[in-house]
């Protein structure tokens, strides 16, 4: 026979055993939580000293530095080639000079004979004298 209002040692299902209300034979859950409860602390403790050691760095610096370091790197990358340009013209104009017989007369020099020509050879009406 069921009894009727409080805990009752029927099967009633809300008694000691039941899903209501836990007794002195439900430690388990608490075991459980007490367990992750010292391994939380335990691992903020270990966080912490390797915090003060040195070890672990801030997030959000760690971020920062890392974007100013990529963008000084692709700037380089970028700059590259305008810093370059002029040594390798160099490099290719002393090396096509030495191994050629014939050198290339100065710009200067190229239009005075360019305006000389011109002066003397007969041009259409209408076109331009360079």
């Amino acid at each position: 026979m069921r009894s009727r209002g409080g805990f009752g040692a029927g099967g009633d299902g809300v008694g000691i055993g039941g899903s209501g209300v836990s007794g002195p034979g439900d430690s388990t859950s608490y075991l459980k939580a007490h367990t992750a409860l010292t391994v939380y602390q335990a691992q903020e403790r270990q966080l912490s000293i390797q915090k003060k050691k040195g070890v672990l760095v801030d997030r959000a610096r760690a971020e920062t530095l890392v974007f100013r370091l990529a963008r000084q790197e692709r700037d380089v990358w970028v700059t590259w080639p305008t810093r370059v340009a002029a040594l390798m013209a160099a490099q290719l104009d002393g090396e096509m000079t030495s191994q050629s017989s014939w050198s290339v007369p100065p710009l200067g020099a190229q239009r005075s004979e360019c305006s000389n020509n011109a002066d003397t050879e007969a041009q259409p009406r209408g076109t331009p004298r360079w």
